[in-house]
């Protein structure tokens, strides 16, 4: 089994899978039922970070020489992708299986109807094809068959 969570990183332009995911929740904005999360554990029990087991540094090589602008990211940020990032990754180290988060840019089209944005971008098309070949290499490693 394999999971991958991904999340928008507006401020990247480069397809970035994540190394590690803090045990943290931080922001400014309170949740819908009113709270607001500052300097909250995720989880009590575990520690303050945890690595994804899924070979992210061969995939970044991988994908950059298909011509796929990637890097290593060491941030999930402060919470809701790390939030994620962390529940995922706890529960693949848990049972067993490939868990990790990937943050990828906006999407060139969806930036271009926008008048008043200015974000780094990649074409729509190039991050659908770094996103199979991110779960194709994932799954390679994992030695899960992929399915056509």
């Amino acid at each position: 089994m394999l999971v991958v969570g991904f999340g928008l990183a507006a401020s990247r332009a480069k397809y970035t899978p994540e190394k590690i995911a803090i045990n943290y929740r931080y922001t400014h904005a309170p949740d819908k039922t009113g709270k607001i999360m500052n300097g909250v554990p995720i989880d009590e029990t575990a520690p303050d970070g945890i690595f994804t087991n899924l070979p992210v540094e061969g995939l970044v090589e991988h994908l950059n020489q298909s011509g796929i602008p990637s890097e290593i990211s060491t941030t999930a940020g402060g919470y809701l992708c790390n939030n994620a990032m962390f529940v995922i990754v706890r529960g693949a180290r848990k049972g067993g299986f490939g868990g990790g988060f990937i943050h990828i840019p906006c999407h060139s089209e969806w930036l271009a109807r926008q008048k008043d944005k200015e974000f780094p971008s990649l074409p729509i098309h190039t991050m659908y094809k770094a996103s199979e070949l991110s779960l194709a290499y994932f799954l390679e490693h994992w030695g899960i068959p992929l399915l056509h």
